[in-house]
């Protein structure tokens, strides 16, 4: 029997830990919701009417189709996303989970120095559950001709300007 030296153990073991504890702390920065059955489909169907409102309306104003990535996330069983815009007040994005969507922004919120916060909700519709990011921390969102890249964290952070926690970032490309 070959005994492995401890160094190469260690390196070869320290990915696959860091993986493991990235992805099972990366839902800390969520809140999990599990619904009852109806309560979940009334919820769905109120929110896919309200972001079929916003885009009927969006189609009559000036506006820019923004791609948005979104990093550090590996949902299992997820095959919905919500993405809701706290600047517009607004569903932007209701549809299938993808690592990359396109979302249409009304100008004006590129004038306005497209600082916003996103509240973000996976959800897992057979299982009627729902992860929710919410966070009180704005960044400059919305930039004319950029990616919105999103970066999950793997725990909550405290801004010590606000005194908030935040659980993902924003960075424009």
């Amino acid at each position: 029997m070959k005994i492995l030296n401890p160094k190469v153990l260690m390196i070869a073991i320290t990915p696959c830990l860091f993986l493991y504890s990235y992805t099972a702390m990366a839902t800390s920065v969520f809140t999990h919701e599990e619904f009852e059955h109806n309560l979940y489909n009334e919820l769905s169907l109120e929110i896919d009417n309200e972001f079929l409102d916003y885009e009927r309306k969006i189609k009559n104003q000036d506006h820019t189709t923004t791609k948005i990535k979104f990093h550090n996330l590996l949902p299992s069983n997820i095959t919905r996303l919500e993405l809701r815009s706290a600047l517009l007040g607004e569903y932007i994005y209701v549809g299938e989970y993808k690592s990359e969507i396109f979302v249409n922004i009304p100008n004006y919120a590129f004038e306005k120095d497209g600082f916003d916060s996103l509240i973000i909700s996976l959800n897992n519709p057979s299982n009627f559950e729902s992860y929710t990011i919410q966070q009180e921390v704005a960044y400059k969102t919305w930039e004319k001709d950029k990616t919105v890249n999103i970066y999950f964290l793997p725990f909550k952070k405290l801004d010590e300007a606000s005194g908030t926690y935040y659980g993902y970032t924003i960075k424009l490309e």
